[in-house]
């Protein structure tokens, strides 16, 4: 059993903003929420562990990241303007990808459950890809995943651009990869059907993912991601992909999509109606030189739009502050800026990963999962408010000093409890070096 402490406790729960706050946590579960010196009578048994005045917050949720983009870094690939997306995403991303064996994906995604671990994220939701051997490539990134500590919703992200015979193995393995979910029913990875942009795969490939895809498992798919998508399917379908697949039943509640700037108002709308989640990664869009609409900001406003990092920076916190410069902050009032960001991080963020995993996060009341961090805030000042805190946490930034999930210690003291991190970096360069030279070299 452990108690943390002796921090400014943010519950984002019914426990108002608690100075001197802790937290105690017995197995996977949180137990008591309070001022430091009763837990501490409470629980005279439990380890404690003093965060020093460092914020105690529940650990962030990254709700759409791709471990092998870890390669990448926002700052390292150019602007693009939107109409060379493909251009970009071929010679760039796709290229890369195509280029990821087993052992890259290892590598890569060990490297990045610790950029994860330091940043505190405790949740990852994970589109995976191996093109030249799906097979097992699931079960080996679960394996990563769990070694390394973090939850994690996992699915394989099905394409057509590597040719029909991989797209078909590629359904198998997330077919197979749910039915092995559901048999062993692990707490902290559960399954998800991934699928790309609905136009690039053809009807009868589209046709066999809706077949293979199981009540047993949510749709993770990638749509609004070209000005053009929608006139396609218009000359396709005579409608948008998204109602496409409403109106072949495909979609069922609680099933995520990963909205481009491009996806539009109608589709917005539809995917809240049914009871879906729609995800934005602003690291992406700032690539490709656009912005998200006021469609967008409002419904992070309302709490329906959640927040990814497609793996492109660093942390959650990152990720919210590129949301707010795509918002556009100048049309907003100067005490509300932050609010879109800090309603898709801190509510509606836990609030879709919950319904995945069966459990509550990104909280920390009673019953809910020991997914904890403790922040150091760049910035120390006192605050009011939890929104308050919220808001300068985004803007001005903060370093994870702990960081727990499931009632299991990571990093303590700004230090990975149990990875090789040398072992780790020294693969992931290899990796990296193996991937990045023979892109090069073309």
């Amino acid at each position: 059993m452990y108690i943390i402490g002796r921090g400014t406790l943010i519950t984002l729960g019914s426990t108002p903003l608690l100075e001197n706050g802790a937290v105690a946590v017995d197995g996977g579960t949180i137990v008591n929420v309070g001022k430091t010196e009763r837990m501490l009578e409470t629980y005279p048994s439990a380890e404690f562990i003093d965060v020093d005045g460092a914020v105690i917050a529940p650990g962030f949720i990254d709700m759409h990241a791709h471990s092998r983009n870890v390669v990448f870094g926002s700052a390292a690939i150019p602007r693009f303007r939107p109409e060379e997306r493909f251009s970009m995403l071929r010679n760039c991303l796709w290229q890369l990808e195509s280029r990821v064996d087993h052992s890259i994906a290892s590598a890569l995604a060990y490297a990045f459950a610790i950029r994860a671990i330091k940043n505190g994220i405790t949740t990852v939701f994970e589109q995976h890809s191996v093109p030249d051997h799906p097979s097992g490539s699931l079960y080996s990134i679960a394996s990563v995943f769990r070694e390394c500590g973090l939850r994690a919703c996992i699915g394989y992200d099905v394409s057509e651009r590597f040719g029909s015979r991989r797209a078909s193995a590629s359904i198998r393995e997330n077919a197979e990869f749910i039915e092995f979910c559901a048999s062993l029913n692990i707490e902290t990875v559960k399954p998800a059907f991934g699928m790309n942009s609905p136009l690039e795969l053809g009807n009868s490939m589209l046709a066999a993912c809706i077949g293979a895809s199981s009540s047993k498992a949510r749709i993770h798919i990638h749509i609004g991601e070209t000005p053009e998508e929608n006139l396609i399917a218009l000359r396709r379908f005579g409608c948008s992909p998204i109602q496409k697949l409403f109106q072949v039943s495909a979609i069922s509640a609680g099933s995520l999509f990963l909205c481009g700037p491009f996806t539009d108002k109608a589709d917005l709308e539809l995917i809240v109606a049914n009871d879906c989640a729609a995800v934005i990664s602003p690291s992406m869009a700032s690539l490709l030189s656009c912005a998200y609409s006021s469609e967008f900001e409002k419904m992070a406003l309302e709490r329906k739009l959640c927040l990814g990092t497609d793996s492109l920076c660093a942390g959650m916190l990152e990720a919210a502050r590129n949301a707010v410069f795509q918002f556009g902050i100048s049309g907003m009032e100067s005490s509300s800026i932050l609010l879109p960001a800090v309603n898709m991080l801190f509510y509606a963020n836990p609030d879709a990963a919950s319904r995945v995993f069966g459990r509550r996060l990104g909280v920390i009341e009673p019953g809910a999962a020991a997914d904890i961090i403790a922040l150091r805030p760049c910035i120390q000042q006192q605050f009011e408010t939890e929104a308050e805190l919220l808001g300068s946490l985004i803007w001005s930034g903060a370093v994870c000093e702990l960081t727990m999930v499931n009632g299991r210690i990571l990093m303590r003291g700004g230090k990975l409890s149990e990875l090789d991190e040398k072992r780790i970096a020294n693969d992931y360069s290899a990796a990296a070096s193996k991937l990045l030279s023979g892109m090069l070299h073309e």
